[in-house]
Protein backbone atom coordinates (compact mmCIF):
# COMPACT_ATOMS: atom_id res chain seq x y z
CA UNK A 1 0.00 0.00 0.00
CA UNK A 2 2.93 2.33 0.64
CA UNK A 3 3.71 2.26 -3.10
CA UNK A 4 0.28 3.56 -4.14
CA UNK A 5 0.32 7.37 -4.60
CA UNK A 6 -3.40 7.68 -5.44
CA UNK A 7 -6.46 7.74 -3.12
CA UNK A 8 -7.84 4.32 -2.19
CA UNK A 9 -10.78 2.87 -0.27
CA UNK A 10 -10.19 0.46 2.62
CA UNK A 11 -13.14 -1.56 3.93
CA UNK A 12 -13.62 -2.29 7.62
CA UNK A 13 -13.31 -6.02 6.90
CA UNK A 14 -9.73 -5.48 5.74
CA UNK A 15 -8.63 -2.71 8.14
CA UNK A 16 -9.45 -3.33 11.80
CA UNK A 17 -8.13 -0.02 13.15
CA UNK A 18 -7.89 2.74 10.50
CA UNK A 19 -5.97 5.09 12.82
CA UNK A 20 -3.11 2.59 13.24
CA UNK A 21 -3.01 1.94 9.50
CA UNK A 22 -3.11 5.68 8.77
CA UNK A 23 -0.24 6.41 11.18
CA UNK A 24 1.88 3.68 9.63
CA UNK A 25 1.35 5.02 6.10
CA UNK A 26 2.07 8.52 7.37
CA UNK A 27 5.41 7.47 8.86
CA UNK A 28 6.40 5.66 5.66
CA UNK A 29 5.60 8.70 3.50
CA UNK A 30 7.38 10.99 5.93
CA UNK A 31 10.59 8.98 5.62
CA UNK A 32 10.28 9.02 1.84
CA UNK A 33 9.54 12.76 1.95
CA UNK A 34 6.28 12.22 0.10
CA UNK A 35 2.93 13.97 0.45
CA UNK A 36 1.11 13.88 3.79
CA UNK A 37 -1.37 11.02 4.12
CA UNK A 38 -4.92 12.09 5.01
CA UNK A 39 -7.72 9.82 6.19
CA UNK A 40 -11.47 10.24 5.74
CA UNK A 41 -13.59 7.84 7.79
CA UNK A 42 -17.17 7.02 6.83
CA UNK A 43 -18.89 5.16 9.67
CA UNK A 44 -22.38 4.86 8.17
CA UNK A 45 -23.41 1.99 5.90
CA UNK A 46 -25.32 2.82 2.74
CA UNK A 47 -27.49 -0.25 3.27
CA UNK A 48 -28.71 -1.81 6.50
CA UNK A 49 -26.88 -4.95 7.57
CA UNK A 50 -29.29 -7.67 8.70
CA UNK A 51 -27.75 -10.33 10.93
CA UNK A 52 -28.55 -14.06 10.69
CA UNK A 53 -27.05 -17.22 12.12
CA UNK A 54 -26.97 -20.61 10.42
CA UNK A 55 -28.33 -23.15 12.91
CA UNK A 56 -29.66 -26.67 12.38
CA UNK A 57 -30.03 -26.16 8.65
CA UNK A 58 -31.86 -22.85 8.94
CA UNK A 59 -31.07 -19.17 8.70
CA UNK A 60 -32.29 -17.53 11.90
CA UNK A 61 -32.49 -13.78 12.58
CA UNK A 62 -29.86 -12.72 15.12
CA UNK A 63 -30.51 -9.63 17.23
CA UNK A 64 -27.19 -7.96 18.22
CA UNK A 65 -28.33 -7.52 21.83
CA UNK A 66 -28.41 -11.33 22.15
CA UNK A 67 -24.62 -11.21 22.08
CA UNK A 68 -24.28 -8.79 25.00
CA UNK A 69 -22.77 -9.92 28.30
CA UNK A 70 -24.52 -8.21 31.19
CA UNK A 71 -21.47 -7.74 33.43
CA UNK A 72 -19.50 -6.24 30.55
CA UNK A 73 -22.30 -3.86 29.55
CA UNK A 74 -22.79 -2.69 33.13
CA UNK A 75 -19.06 -2.11 33.49
CA UNK A 76 -18.04 -0.78 30.05
CA UNK A 77 -21.24 0.16 28.23
CA UNK A 78 -21.79 -0.89 24.61
CA UNK A 79 -19.37 -0.97 21.72
CA UNK A 80 -19.78 1.88 19.23
CA UNK A 81 -19.85 -0.59 16.33
CA UNK A 82 -22.94 -2.36 17.67
CA UNK A 83 -25.64 -1.12 15.30
CA UNK A 84 -29.31 -1.97 14.85
CA UNK A 85 -31.55 -1.98 11.81
CA UNK A 86 -35.05 -0.46 12.24
CA UNK A 87 -36.70 -3.84 12.78
CA UNK A 88 -34.24 -4.64 15.59
CA UNK A 89 -34.83 -1.23 17.20
CA UNK A 90 -38.58 -1.81 17.33
CA UNK A 91 -38.11 -5.36 18.60
CA UNK A 92 -35.78 -4.14 21.37
CA UNK A 93 -38.30 -1.51 22.47
CA UNK A 94 -41.14 -4.05 22.55
CA UNK A 95 -39.26 -6.74 24.49
CA UNK A 96 -37.85 -4.35 27.11
CA UNK A 97 -41.35 -2.87 27.52
CA UNK A 98 -42.77 -6.33 28.24
CA UNK A 99 -40.17 -6.91 30.95
CA UNK A 100 -40.13 -3.58 32.83
CA UNK A 101 -43.75 -2.50 32.27
CA UNK A 102 -44.73 1.20 32.43
CA UNK A 103 -41.64 3.39 32.62
CA UNK A 104 -41.47 7.09 31.77
CA UNK A 105 -37.92 6.91 30.40
CA UNK A 106 -38.66 3.95 28.13
CA UNK A 107 -42.26 4.79 27.19
CA UNK A 108 -41.17 7.98 25.44
CA UNK A 109 -39.32 5.75 22.97
CA UNK A 110 -42.49 4.15 21.67
CA UNK A 111 -42.05 4.38 17.87
CA UNK A 112 -45.57 5.77 17.53
CA UNK A 113 -44.68 8.58 19.92
CA UNK A 114 -41.04 9.12 18.92
CA UNK A 115 -41.82 9.41 15.21
CA UNK A 116 -45.17 11.15 15.64
CA UNK A 117 -45.70 13.83 13.01
CA UNK A 118 -43.05 12.44 10.67
CA UNK A 119 -44.44 11.60 7.26
CA UNK A 120 -41.19 9.90 6.27
CA UNK A 121 -38.55 8.43 8.60
CA UNK A 122 -35.04 8.97 7.24
CA UNK A 123 -31.91 6.98 7.99
CA UNK A 124 -30.67 9.87 10.15
CA UNK A 125 -33.94 9.74 12.12
CA UNK A 126 -33.52 6.01 12.72
CA UNK A 127 -29.92 6.49 13.88
CA UNK A 128 -31.08 9.14 16.34
CA UNK A 129 -33.73 6.73 17.61
CA UNK A 130 -31.08 4.02 17.98
CA UNK A 131 -28.89 6.40 19.98
CA UNK A 132 -31.77 7.22 22.33
CA UNK A 133 -32.58 3.53 22.75
CA UNK A 134 -29.01 2.64 23.72
CA UNK A 135 -28.65 5.54 26.14
CA UNK A 136 -31.98 4.76 27.80
CA UNK A 137 -31.14 1.04 27.93
CA UNK A 138 -27.93 1.81 29.82
CA UNK A 139 -29.89 4.05 32.19
CA UNK A 140 -32.28 1.18 32.91
CA UNK A 141 -29.30 -0.99 33.83
CA UNK A 142 -27.68 1.76 35.89
CA UNK A 143 -30.86 2.35 37.89
CA UNK A 144 -31.36 -1.43 38.20
CA UNK A 145 -34.78 -1.10 36.60
CA UNK A 146 -33.61 -3.89 34.32
CA UNK A 147 -32.11 -6.48 36.65
CA UNK A 148 -30.11 -9.64 35.95
CA UNK A 149 -33.17 -11.85 35.56
CA UNK A 150 -34.76 -9.34 33.19
CA UNK A 151 -31.54 -9.01 31.18
CA UNK A 152 -31.34 -12.78 30.74
CA UNK A 153 -35.02 -12.89 29.76
CA UNK A 154 -34.42 -10.12 27.23
CA UNK A 155 -31.49 -11.82 25.48
CA UNK A 156 -33.55 -15.00 25.16
CA UNK A 157 -36.76 -13.32 23.98
CA UNK A 158 -34.90 -11.34 21.32
CA UNK A 159 -33.89 -14.63 19.72
CA UNK A 160 -37.47 -15.56 19.02
CA UNK A 161 -39.71 -14.54 16.16
CA UNK A 162 -40.15 -10.74 16.35
CA UNK A 163 -43.53 -9.23 17.19
CA UNK A 164 -45.17 -7.37 14.35
CA UNK A 165 -47.84 -5.43 16.21
CA UNK A 166 -46.61 -2.12 14.80
CA UNK A 167 -47.83 -1.50 11.28
CA UNK A 168 -44.54 -0.12 10.00
CA UNK A 169 -42.38 -2.90 11.41
CA UNK A 170 -41.01 -4.72 8.32
CA UNK A 171 -41.61 -8.47 8.03
CA UNK A 172 -38.61 -10.71 8.65
CA UNK A 173 -36.99 -12.19 5.56
CA UNK A 174 -36.54 -15.55 7.23
CA UNK A 175 -38.99 -17.25 9.59
CA UNK A 176 -37.53 -19.28 12.42
CA UNK A 177 -38.71 -21.52 15.22
CA UNK A 178 -37.94 -20.69 18.84
CA UNK A 179 -34.41 -21.67 19.79
CA UNK A 180 -31.73 -20.66 22.26
CA UNK A 181 -28.86 -19.60 20.02
CA UNK A 182 -26.53 -19.39 23.01
CA UNK A 183 -26.05 -23.14 22.62
CA UNK A 184 -24.47 -22.92 19.18
CA UNK A 185 -21.48 -25.16 18.58
CA UNK A 186 -18.82 -25.13 15.89
CA UNK A 187 -20.37 -28.23 14.33
CA UNK A 188 -23.53 -26.27 13.45
CA UNK A 189 -21.62 -23.42 11.84
CA UNK A 190 -21.74 -22.61 8.14
CA UNK A 191 -17.92 -22.60 8.33
CA UNK A 192 -18.01 -26.38 8.43
CA UNK A 193 -17.25 -27.72 4.94
CA UNK A 194 -19.98 -30.35 5.29
CA UNK A 195 -22.71 -27.75 5.87
CA UNK A 196 -21.59 -25.06 3.41
CA UNK A 197 -23.40 -26.68 0.48
CA UNK A 198 -26.70 -26.76 2.36
CA UNK A 199 -26.28 -23.11 3.30
CA UNK A 200 -25.58 -22.11 -0.31
CA UNK A 201 -28.60 -24.12 -1.45
CA UNK A 202 -30.78 -22.35 1.11
CA UNK A 203 -29.46 -18.91 0.12
CA UNK A 204 -30.13 -19.69 -3.54
CA UNK A 205 -33.67 -20.84 -2.74
CA UNK A 206 -34.32 -17.53 -0.93
CA UNK A 207 -32.81 -15.62 -3.88
CA UNK A 208 -30.12 -13.94 -1.78
CA UNK A 209 -27.08 -15.17 -3.68
CA UNK A 210 -24.29 -14.45 -4.53
CA UNK A 211 -22.53 -14.47 -1.16
CA UNK A 212 -19.03 -13.88 0.20
CA UNK A 213 -17.70 -16.40 2.72
CA UNK A 214 -15.06 -15.25 5.21
CA UNK A 215 -12.74 -17.52 7.16
CA UNK A 216 -9.55 -16.46 8.94
CA UNK A 217 -7.90 -19.77 8.05
CA UNK A 218 -6.68 -20.00 4.45
CA UNK A 219 -6.34 -23.78 4.74
CA UNK A 220 -9.89 -24.10 6.06
CA UNK A 221 -11.43 -21.93 3.34
CA UNK A 222 -9.65 -24.00 0.68
CA UNK A 223 -11.05 -27.15 2.27
CA UNK A 224 -14.54 -25.65 2.30
CA UNK A 225 -14.31 -24.68 -1.36
CA UNK A 226 -12.99 -28.10 -2.36
CA UNK A 227 -15.84 -29.81 -0.51
CA UNK A 228 -18.39 -27.49 -2.13
CA UNK A 229 -17.06 -28.15 -5.64
CA UNK A 230 -17.03 -31.90 -5.02
CA UNK A 231 -20.65 -31.79 -3.88
CA UNK A 232 -21.72 -29.75 -6.92
CA UNK A 233 -19.90 -32.08 -9.32
CA UNK A 234 -21.43 -35.14 -7.66
CA UNK A 235 -24.94 -33.72 -8.01
CA UNK A 236 -24.26 -32.68 -11.58
CA UNK A 237 -23.40 -36.26 -12.50
CA UNK A 238 -26.47 -37.81 -10.85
Amino acid sequence: MALIPCPFIALSATVADPSVFHNWLGRVNEKKELAKVSIIEHRERWNDLYKYVWHKGELRPLHPFCCLVESSVRRNGMSSDLTLVPREMVQLYQEVKKIIGPNKLWDRLSPKEFFAGMSFVTKIDSRNYEKQLKESFLELLKSNTLQTEGFSQLTLSLQQFPDLDLSFSPPPRVEAEASDLRNLTKETSYLQAATLFNLCKDLDKKDIMPAIVFNFSRKEIERMLKKLVEELEKRQET
